[in-house]
């Protein structure tokens, strides 16, 4: 019974929109209204094909705090540091090999899921682990920088 009460709710919250009147006496939605167009993927690049590095400067205050610019300081004890920016910095972690077996893992019985309790926790705390393992990777990284 909740199962059904919560489907009608679904199905009132989808379809009211397309029902109540706006301020202009229209429906708020309407399907001209909805577009279903695949997106474009953003452009990272700054339009200068040419440019493979990029030159930044990196200087110590007073206080003992490093600052990070892309114009020269005016400072004395500025570092030069020349960054690539056609190449990638750090390596992909590598792909958690896959588990193969003979028969179908897919089943309609929602007890398999509950059986397989055990296989859904290994697996997560292996994703946790390349995760970890990621992020010292990136830390690493950046002290390198540094």
């Amino acid at each position: 019974m909740f199962i059904r009460f919560m489907i009608a709710i679904v199905v009132i919250a989808v379809v009211a929109p397309f029902m109540i009147p706006g301020p202009d006496g229209r429906p708020i939605m309407t399907l001209d209204k909805l577009n279903f167009s695949k997106p474009s993927l953003p452009s990272f690049s700054n339009g200068d094909a040419r440019a493979s590095s990029e030159t930044l400067y990196r200087y110590q205050d007073g206080q003992g705090v490093w600052h990070y610019t892309d114009q020269e300081p005016a400072v004395s004890n500025a570092e030069q540091i020349e960054v690539s920016t056609d190449i990638n910095l750090m390596q992909a972690a590598a792909a958690a090999p896959t588990r193969t077996s003979p028969e179908s893992n897919i089943s309609a019985n929602p007890l398999t899921a509950i059986t397989r309790g055990g296989e859904v926790l290994e697996d997560a705390q292996a994703v946790q682990g390349m995760l970890d393992d990621r992020l010292d990777q990136m830390d690493q990284s950046l002290n390198d920088i540094r």
